[in-house]
């Protein structure tokens, strides 16, 4: 069994969620430390993911703004490629999180306004576990935070702990088609590379303002974004869709016995 597929064993809903007094989003449950046990189990591979996909976006003596930024191995990534100044912003504090990475907790369901622009934003799988009345004002946020924005978000049917918007590409196009950001999609130059999560190599778009297209991408501008799925993630997911088929099969023969088609 691959570690995805241990994953799509391994995942329960989020259900329990509580404000707290500065407005940041906390888990208060058991499934609070599924989370954070998914995320230290990965991290390797997000981390290798991150040092993969980031060269594309020239971040050498940028800085990076990481929203939803989990354990902050993105940044992580970020600063061991040349990025002269990081800062990850997420819900709750994550056990393990690099000490050496600035942090601010915030509500990312509500507009956020930095003290200043950075050059790259990044939200990488993060916007599927907001609900979908938080789409728009986070993709403000996001546009608002930078000219170039990575962009990485569960498709419907992925499955996870505690998704509540999975949608297909198209829809996150749309709303940063909204702000006049362009779409620049680099997937099918990492599909095939094994370093990378398959969620990132199914999922990873870059969105930026048209005077600020990163010069590796340029050649990769699209007009639409479209709804692929990778598959290390369908073969995943293969024997659950056998098991539904012969339990049904069984059912049939059960409560149909003359029905033998």
């Amino acid at each position: 069994m691959g570690y995805w597929s241990k994953y799509l064993c391994g995942r329960r809903a989020v259900t329990g969620l509580a404000s707290q007094p500065n407005g940041v989003v906390v888990g208060i449950n058991e499934d609070y430390s599924a989370l954070q046990k998914v995320m230290l189990d990965y991290s390797g591979w997000v981390i290798s993911s991150a040092i993969k996909i980031l060269p594309w976006l020239g971040i050498k003596d940028q800085s990076i703004v990481d929203f939803g930024c989990g354990r902050g191995d993105w940044l992580r990534a970020a600063r061991q490629l040349g990025a002269s100044d990081v800062l990850g912003l997420d819900t709750f504090a994550l056990e393990g999180f690099a000490p050496d990475i600035p942090v601010q907790y915030v509500n990312l369901t509500q507009n956020i306004t930095l003290a200043r622009r950075y050059d790259l934003a990044m939200c990488l799988e993060v916007a599927e576990h907001l609900p979908q009345s938080a789409a728009a004002t986070l993709v403000s946020s996001l546009v608002n935070a930078a000219p170039v924005v990575l962009f990485s978000a569960a498709i419907p049917g992925q499955g996870g702990i505690h998704h509540l918007n999975e949608q297909s590409p198209q829809y996150w196009f749309d709303l940063f088609q909204q702000h006049g950001y362009v779409c620049l999609d680099f997937r099918d130059a990492i599909w095939t590379d094994e370093a990378i999560e398959p969620w990132y190599r199914m999922n990873a778009l870059v969105f930026a303002h048209p005077a600020h297209l990163p010069q590796g991408l340029t050649d990769y501008q699209v007009k639409q974004a479209r709804h692929i799925v990778h598959p290390d993630i369908f073969q995943a997911y293969a024997p659950i869709g056998r098991n539904i088929i012969l339990h049904f099969d069984q059912t049939k023969k059960q409560w149909f016995p003359e029905y033998t088609a």
